[in-house]
C-alpha cells in the first residue's frame, strides 16, 4: 500500500500490480492480459491487430477463455475475458517477451474465435464492415489449418459463417 500511495506501483486489480516504471508496450498489455484471468490467451479483435488483418486500433484488450466472461477496467486500459467452450481451448502459441510467456490465438484460431463469439457476421455486407485486411488474409491465411480447426468448433453456424467468409476472401481483388 506504501508503495503504491508513493507512486512506485500501480494497482491494476486486486492482487495485480505495475510497476510505474514500466513501459506499456503492446506486449506487456498481452502479458498482463495473460493474467489477469487464467486460463486465458489474447484473441479476437486483439489478435487480429496484431496480425494486421483489422486496421482499427483496439481499446478494449480481448482474450479467451474457458471462465466466464468478464471485464476489468485498469488505470492502462480495459480486459475482455469471451468464454469458450473447453473443447475449443486450444490453437494459441506462446510468443516470449524479455524471457516471459505471452499466450496469443495463432492467426486462424484467432479468427475462428471471433467468428464463433459474433453472431453478427452472417453476409458479406458484415464482413465489409469489419473491413478485413484482405490481401493480408490472403497471404498468411492457412486454409486448411483452419477447416480442421473449424471442425472442433462442431458448429454449423460457424461453418456457415466461414464460408460466406471463405467466398468473401476469395472473390477480393488485391489492392
Amino acid at each position: 500500500m506504501e508503495w503504491q500511495k508513493k507512486g512506485y506501483i500501480i494497482k491494476l486489480i486486486n492482487k495485480w500490480y505495475l510497476f510505474s516504471d514500466v513501459e506499456v508496450s503492446e506486449e506487456t498489455i498481452f502479458r498482463i492480459s495473460n493474467n489477469l484471468l487464467r486460463p486465458s490467451y489474447v484473441s479476437l479483435e486483439s489478435a487480429l491487430s496484431y496480425y494486421n488483418i483489422i486496421p482499427e486500433a483496439v481499446y478494449t484488450h480481448q482474450s479467451v477463455s474457458t471462465r466466464k466472461t468478464t471485464r476489468y477496467s485498469t488505470p492502462i486500459g480495459e480486459f475482455q475475458y469471451r468464454t469458450i467452450p473447453q473443447s475449443c481451448y486450444f490453437g494459441y502459441t506462446i510468443l516470449r517477451n524479455e524471457g516471459f510467456p505471452i499466450l496469443i490465438a495463432e492467426f486462424e484460431k484467432a479468427l475462428l474465435d471471433y467468428f464463433y463469439l459474433n453472431a453478427n457476421l452472417n453476409t458479406k455486407e458484415d464482413l465489409e464492415s469489419v473491413r478485413f485486411n484482405t490481401v493480408e488474409v490472403q497471404g498468411k491465411l492457412n486454409w486448411e489449418k483452419f477447416a480442421q480447426y473449424a471442425e472442433i468448433f462442431n458448429s454449423p453456424v460457424l461453418k456457415k459463417r466461414i464460408n460466406i467468409f471463405r467466398k468473401f476472401i476469395l472473390n477480393a481483388h488485391p489492392k
